[in-house]
């Protein structure tokens, strides 16, 4: 073995002290410690504010030993400015629907690849009317008018365009694009109840619509979702970037399990649930009336993935989609591909 001698060796040890600094930052990066988290409007968001009140992505984050950290929500009218904000860096994980989900993880692959977390909420989305003449999507006419959150992208109008394209063939799957308004969630419900002469006809969640059955004489849904595609469905999910996911390996964890604690949650005292809700949104409703609607049997607290692979099929069909599907779990990390998910 060669002796380097202690001078040699006093000399080299500044150099491997600094190469060792050099390195340190990258094996040692602290991770975030505030986690931006996009909503949107209704009871389809209430896992977040369950997890929120409770705190539950901070206990987990504790028990990850990662310290405190800070959660906090910020709101968008619907998906596609959700997912600006998050390519924008404006929040760390967006919620919308699944079909945006799907548009952004299309759009991003090779660079931001944002894919899902999880499921927040299985509910149907249903097309309520109060013109007394329009008994189904048949009857809707150029000078009609549908209000939803997003035109053309949302997964309020891929269902339109799923039962356009089995109404009147897939090349005319776009046919009501025309006639959708963007409109928040509250504002659409609104028009309908005020019997808005231009507006009377609102693709929705709940609980929007049934305030709209409740309130409107005349109003009855004449489409569902469920119908469309078969069954129950993801109403939306949570999406983040490989990036963040891949700097934040721990906070990444300690959301995912908490998203399935809020879910637990819920699913254990929905009446808990919703004071809940009704504290942190001042919905004006009160808690028996959000346990009613939650308590639903088509409403479904569980983060896995559901007919996610119907609407992908159809989108890559429509073009909206330029890499053909393959399985769900292209769409999703690998947190749920334990899942029964389709």
């Amino acid at each position: 073995m060669i002796d380097l001698g202690r001078s040699s060796r006093m000399a080299v040890l500044p150099l491997v002290i600094g190469l060792v600094m050099l390195a340190a930052p990258n094996a040692v990066r602290a991770e975030t410690k505030e986690i931006r988290i996009s909503q949107q409007f209704g009871l389809t968001w209430l896992v977040l504010h369950v997890m929120l009140d409770q705190e539950m992505i901070q206990k987990r984050a504790r028990e990850l030993g990662l310290g405190d950290v800070t959660v906090t929500l910020r709101k968008f009218s619907g998906g596609p400015a959700a997912n600006e904000a998050l390519l924008s860096g404006n929040v760390d994980i967006a919620g919308a629907g699944g079909p945006p989900a799907m548009i952004l993880h299309d759009r991003t692959l090779g660079r931001q690849n944002v894919r899902a977390i999880a499921s927040v909420v299985d509910a149907p989305i249903s097309l309520v009317t109060t013109d007394p003449d329009i008994k189904s999507l048949r009857d809707l006419g150029s000078d009609d008018r549908i209000a939803l959150p997003a035109p053309r992208v949302s997964v309020n109008a891929m269902i339109i365009q799923m039962e356009a394209a089995k109404l009147f063939g897939p090349a005319n799957a776009s046919r009501f694009d025309a006639i959708q308004v963007g409109m928040p969630h509250p504002d659409a419900a609104a028009a309908l109840i005020s019997g808005n002469k231009e507006i009377r006809n609102y693709m929705g969640i709940f609980p929007y619509v049934d305030e709209v059955l409740e309130k409107s004489s005349g109003a009855r849904v004449i489409l569902s979702s469920f119908d469309v595609l078969g069954g129950p469905h993801n109403l939306a999910v949570l999406s983040c970037t490989e990036k963040w996911k891949t700097e934040n390996p721990k906070t990444f964890r300690a959301v995912a399990l908490a998203l399935e604690d809020a879910m637990d949650f819920i699913n254990a005292d929905r009446r808990r649930a919703a004071g809940i809700f009704v504290k942190a949104t001042n919905a004006g409703m009160t808690v028996e009336q959000v346990t009613r609607l939650i308590d639903r049997p088509d409403v479904v607290f569980a983060t896995t993935p559901r007919k996610t692979m119907a609407f992908a099929e159809f989108m890559y069909k429509a073009g909206t989609l330029k890499n053909k599907p393959v399985s769900w779990k292209d769409y999703f990390w690998e947190n749920v591909h334990d899942k029964p998910g389709d």
